[in-house]
């Protein structure tokens, strides 16, 4: 579960309103994400499961509905930044929050890559 806000490194805050205004300036672009061809399969099936057609502009605009609802106080920093796919050293995001849009509890998986998001996962919460 994410930290509460008040409890976190007051540049912690700073630095996650950053990441998400980036996220969502790319993706108000239309094509600021980008994912590894390896795991598109997967992202859009996550999609298909969530009722999203799985091509490139319906996953487009499901981002930028899911990027608006996300606050700092839903995203973290993850210190693990040895995901697969991820590059050495890249800062990984991800959060939970309960989507308005989707009426469930949402995760996404994230990196800033310049100035496009680089998409890992996008699927409904799953426990443990």
């Amino acid at each position: 579960m994410p930290e509460h806000p008040k409890k976190r490194r007051p540049g912690l805050n700073s630095e996650l309103h950053t990441i998400l205004s980036v996220a969502r300036k790319a993706l108000a672009r239309g094509d600021g994400w980008d994912i590894e061809p390896h795991h598109y399969d997967r992202l859009r099936k996550e999609c298909e499961e969530l009722g999203i057609p799985g091509n490139s502009q319906s996953i487009t605009i499901a981002l930028r509905q899911a990027f608006s609802e996300i606050t700092e106080s839903d995203l973290r920093r993850r210190h693990d930044t040895s995901y697969s796919g991820s590059e050495p050293g890249q800062t990984l995001y991800d959060c939970r929050w309960q989507s308005e849009s989707r009426a469930r509890i949402m995760y996404v998986k994230f990196a800033i890559n310049g100035e496009r998001v680089e998409v890992f996962t996008f699927h409904e919460h799953r426990e443990g």
